[in-house]
């Protein structure tokens, strides 16, 4: 994957969820597309589908995710909302729009997020999604919503959620998530999880010299920092370093603020972080 790629505190959810079902099992019957462009998150989704006895087809945008469903039927969609081509919003309010055409089955849209604030998930609602996963999220969390999902016996219904929200942990790592994620790389072979970290690295690296030449040449930040910002974001998130995600998470603002020397100023300030995180994370892979 080659990429340029204080959290607010937890507000009551505006899309609900009723209680959380147990573990129920037998997927294997669903149809499902996960819309999403970073390949570490697609890696571990697809890792997590696979325990749970499903497969899903792959949309790298959100056009791709337009085109698969008015290709075949599927029950549910994990639409991640941020994605080149148009996001996962205006891809869901197309599908939506989708409504009339007997040849398309309308599916259970869940959110894919980092984004969880209330103003956020009232556009989810608004553009016809179903239910919302905040990254990173786990792999119980990623049952339950397939739970509900196939309770579900309307696409277009709102349905049941809990509080989602979660504080930042303040640790460098977010310890059960870093350890269930390289346990279940390590699953699918000794490399997998060494290479995501190597990945992981290659991209801050490219990010580094990046931001170092927009504060040197006056440049301002264009959309392929801001996707960069976002997908190590999501990255780092997704391996359970969500210090350093924290720290993307502010470097994307300042993309989309156009402030190159903050940018390259904050992002200079966290490499001791970043190098922390790496070391974390390769003696993770070292104690398994």
């Amino acid at each position: 994957m080659a990429v340029f790629g204080a959290q607010a505190q937890p507000q009551r959810s505006i899309i609900k969820r009723g209680a959380e079902a147990p573990a129920a099992g037998g997927f294997s019957s669903l149809r499902l597309l996960v819309a999403e462009d970073n390949q570490i998150n697609l890696r571990l989704v697809n890792l997590m589908l696979e325990r749970l006895g499903c497969r899903a087809d792959v949309a790298a945008n959100g056009l791709e995710a337009i085109a698969a469903v008015q290709r075949q039927p599927y029950d549910v969609v994990l639409m991640d909302v941020q994605m080149p081509e148009i996001d996962g919003v205006e891809a869901t309010r197309a599908i939506r729009a989708l409504r009339g055409l007997p040849s398309v089955t309308q599916p259970y849209i869940i959110a894919v997020t980092a984004n969880v604030m209330r103003e956020d998930q009232q556009s989810y609602v608004e553009a016809g999604m179903n239910d919302f996963l905040a990254k990173p999220y786990t792999s119980v969390e990623l049952e339950a919503a397939l739970v509900r999902a196939r309770r579900s016996t309307d696409a277009q219904a709102v349905t049941a959620l809990a509080d989602s929200s979660r504080p930042v942990a303040p640790a460098l790592l977010d310890d059960a998530r870093a350890r269930e994620i390289r346990d279940l790389l390590h699953d699918s072979g000794d490399d997998v999880y060494r290479s995501m970290v190597d990945n992981l690295e290659a991209d801050l690296t490219r990010f580094t010299a990046h931001t170092v030449m927009l504060r040197d040449t006056n440049q301002t930040p264009d959309a392929e920092t801001i996707r960069a910002a976002h997908s190590l974001k999501g990255a780092s998130r997704s391996l359970g370093v969500r210090a350093l995600g924290d720290v993307f998470e502010q470097l994307e603002k300042f993309a989309k603020a156009g402030d190159a020397a903050e940018l390259a100023r904050q992002h200079e300030a966290s490499q001791a972080l970043a190098a922390q995180s790496l070391a974390a994370l390769r003696q993770l892979d070292k104690d398994a």
